[in-house]
C-alpha cells in the first residue's frame, strides 16, 4: 500500500457516515429534483483534491432556471416551502434566496437555503442544480 492510498484510506474512514439519498417527500426535491448527483459530484471533486470539508457548513445549494417563467415557478414554489431572505439585483437579473421551512438532509449536512438566479437574457442555461457553497469561517 503506497502512502497515497493509505492517506486515502484513512481520509475515507473519517469520512461523515453516507446517506446516499434525501428522505423521500421532501416537497422541494419531488418538485425540482433530487440534488443529490451534483452534491455527490462536488464533495467526490473535493476529496480527490484532498480538501476536507467535513466541518464546514453548507451554506446553500443554488437550483438555475432555463426561462424567466421557470424562475418565478421556483420561487413561488420555494416561498410555499420556505421564506425569503432576499432577492437582489446581480449582475443586472434578480437572485433569490429561500430558507426552506423543512432542511434538505444528505450525508450529515442539513441545507437550510437554496439560492435562484433568474437567467441572464441572451446566456442560456439549463435548469437543474448547480453548485453548493460551505462556510468556512
Amino acid at each position: 500500500l503506497t502512502a497515497a492510498a493509505a492517506n486515502w484510506l484513512g481520509r475515507l474512514k473519517m469520512r461523515r457516515p453516507l446517506y446516499h439519498a434525501p428522505p423521500p417527500g421532501h416537497p422541494v426535491i419531488d418538485a425540482l429534483g433530487s440534488p443529490q448527483a451534483m452534491l455527490t459530484g462536488v464533495l467526490d471533486k473535493l476529496d480527490a483534491l484532498a480538501v476536507d470539508v467535513s466541518s464546514f457548513e453548507a451554506d446553500h445549494i443554488c437550483f438555475r432556471c432555463a426561462t424567466v417563467d421557470e424562475y418565478r415557478s421556483v420561487c413561488a414554489l420555494l416561498a410555499q416551502n420556505g421564506q425569503l431572505l432576499v432577492e437582489s439585483m446581480i449582475g443586472g437579473r434578480p437572485i433569490a434566496t429561500y430558507l426552506l421551512a423543512e432542511p434538505i438532509l444528505f450525508r450529515s449536512y442539513s441545507i437550510r437555503c437554496i439560492e435562484v438566479p433568474c437567467p441572464k437574457p441572451g446566456r442560456p442555461y439549463a435548469s437543474g442544480w448547480e453548485h453548493v457553497e460551505f462556510v468556512i469561517g
